[in-house]
């Protein structure tokens, strides 16, 4: 109950400068992702994908051959990330959606007041969204390593993943974030 009271008293309309301490709430998120990703992925995606690649009719002794695992992987895999990405444009649309630079982008670079960049605060629900894409992408760099199928691409999709995240923490340290 804790933890819900103290949720429901931030003030996410409030405005403060982008801080390194506000990466302590990083660790949180890393977290959040495998924990979700483990039991969607055990109690939803498992089901689904046997039903979508198998069909009702088909016995269970064929589900564990070589070929079938892979395609269930695959689809795990995929499911996962269709859902990130959902949540993340849904949340990034939420918070975005009655900001006045939405549909003005001459509003990209001046805040309230006329704070002009680099001197801009940002909005605490902004500041979430940032924490959840880095914490995404933080755990992604553990999930290419240890839980995804190793892929032929796996130094490209490696270095993608460390560049996306140090662009994020950069673009939010270097005040690159739109208010």
């Amino acid at each position: 109950m804790n933890f819900i009271h103290r949720f429901n008293s931030i003030d996410f309309p409030h405005e403060s400068y982008p801080d390194y301490e506000d990466f302590y709430f990083l660790p949180l998120f890393s977290l959040f992702f495998p924990s979700i990703r483990f039991l969607l992925d055990r109690f939803i995606f498992e089901k689904v994908a046997r039903r979508l690649i198998f069909g009702k009719g088909n016995k269970m002794l064929d589900y564990q051959t070589d070929d079938r695992r892979k395609r269930i992987n695959k689809f795990k895999e995929s499911a996962w990330k269709c859902i990130y990405y959902l949540s993340a444009e849904i949340l990034a649309l939420y918070v975005t959606y009655d900001e006045p630079w939405f549909t003005n982008t001459r509003y990209f670079w001046v805040g309230p007041g006329n704070q002009v960049w680099p001197d801009q605060k940002i909005k605490m629900k902004l500041k979430a969204v940032y924490m959840y894409t880095a914490g995404f992408y933080s755990y992604s760099i553990f999930a290419l390593i240890f839980w995804e199928t190793r892929r032929s691409d796996f130094g490209v999709s490696m270095s993608h993943h460390v560049a996306t995240f140090m662009l994020i923490v950069l673009s939010y340290i270097c005040r690159y974030v739109f208010h």
